[in-house]
């Protein structure tokens, strides 16, 4: 499920960049419910359009990696503290857009590479020379790269897909 761990790592950065601070979510739950329990690959997008349907529940609420499509009571109710509000499905193989969402428009993007087969959180821009890279958070936790970050530079930094998370809903926001 790096498809929905990669978007859920941007959410949390729009969360904390919005003055919520980090929240424990558990995208587990989320792509289990969506998928309808089958364990197969996806795309950011398909991710983005689970949470803005049911949220993500936190941890506390539901623990990570438990199967089930009937969430407690209380479950729902965070998953519908986290929902996306905004996002938008960026051009695919273009680095360019994922650099103006993040730097211009200060946005975390959830990026997946055709080579790689893997959805990862995109939240900076590197440059050596004239090359620009991609700076990323792996959902493979802190033993993977620098801790769990690492720089893409050059075609390998070129994403197959690409979304920007532009607003996420916050504990504080009414539900509609």
């Amino acid at each position: 499920y790096c498809w929905m761990y990669g978007v859920c790592g941007a959410i949390n950065n729009s969360l904390i960049r919005q003055g919520v601070g980090h929240v424990d979510l558990n995208p587990f739950a989320t792509a289990y419910l969506g998928k309808k329990g089958r364990f197969r690959g996806g795309f950011g997008i398909e991710a983005c359009r689970y949470i803005q349907q049911w949220g993500v529940p936190e941890k506390e609420d539901i623990p990570e990696f438990q199967r089930s499509f009937r969430w407690p009571e209380a479950a729902k109710q965070s998953a519908r503290k986290h929902r996306l509000v905004s996002f938008e499905e960026l051009p695919k193989n273009s680095m360019e857009s994922v650099i103006d969402a993040i730097l211009v428009e200060r946005c975390p993007v959830s990026v997946a590479f055709s080579w790689w087969k893997h959805l990862v959180c995109c939240l900076g821009v590197a440059k050596r020379g004239n090359e620009f890279g991609l700076i990323c958070l792996n959902s493979w936790g802190p033993n993977w790269g620098e801790n769990g970050y690492t720089t893409l530079w050059g075609k390998k930094a070129v994403p197959f897909e690409a979304v920007a998370v532009r607003h996420v809903r916050s504990r504080d926001e009414s539900d509609d």
